[in-house]
């Protein structure tokens, strides 16, 4: 009996020390596990308040361009005029990206733009502010308008020929896809289209 004891005793400790080393394996895993969990927890804390701050801050869009034509001021004025009363009834205006619409260029006249997006067709307001016929008119967004501001738009005598100052400052925060759109699609296909459509008046 004592000889059976004897060589039953290593078994008996070995099959003692195996829950042992699984209880080991398990806490080793809990902890990769927590320091798994933390890790995450803790970026996606850093990236929620990176677009908190993204969202909160103010951000301005800006645009200047320039045209020189052979037209006389008043001819390009009469264009122009014409093109923010019904666009669609001169050759000036870039139809295919946008049409407008008002009673007329004049102080707080009220311009409905639609604009022609690869997404469908929106349309926004303007009211014109400062006005000065023959020479140039302001225009700031209206209710509902994503992006906050507006433009001066100037017609600059250069001998017998003109030049057609676009200025536009528009402010939004966060990520706008207004401000995208208006940057990276608009501007740079409606001056092109502008400047194409005047050449042939000339």
């Amino acid at each position: 009996m004592k000889v059976y004891d004897r060589l039953r005793r290593p078994a008996a400790c070995r099959i003692a020390t195996r829950p042992l080393q699984k209880q080991k394996g398990n806490t080793s895993l809990n902890t990769r596990n927590r320091v798994t969990v933390g890790l995450v927890l803790g970026v996606s804390f850093v990236a929620a308040g990176a677009l908190l701050m993204a969202a909160s801050k103010e951000h301005r869009l800006t645009v200047r361009r320039e045209i020189t034509t052979r037209l006389p001021p008043s001819a390009l004025w009469s264009l122009l005029a014409a093109a923010f009363e019904d666009s669609e009834t001169g050759p000036l205006w870039p139809n295919e990206l946008e049409t407008l619409r008002s009673p007329g260029l004049a102080a707080g006249a009220q311009v409905t733009a639609t604009y022609k997006t690869p997404f469908g067709a929106s349309s926004h307001t303007y009211t014109i502010g400062e006005y000065s016929p023959g020479q140039g008119f302001t225009y700031r967004t209206g209710p509902g308008h994503p992006l906050q501001g507006g433009g001066r738009v100037l017609i600059l005598p250069a001998g017998s020929d003109s030049t057609l100052l676009w200025t536009v400052d528009y402010s939004y925060r966060g990520v706008s896809p207004a401000a995208l759109f208006v940057r990276l699609y608009f501007v740079p296909r409606f001056f092109a289209q502008l400047e194409k459509n005047l050449r042939p008046l000339e």
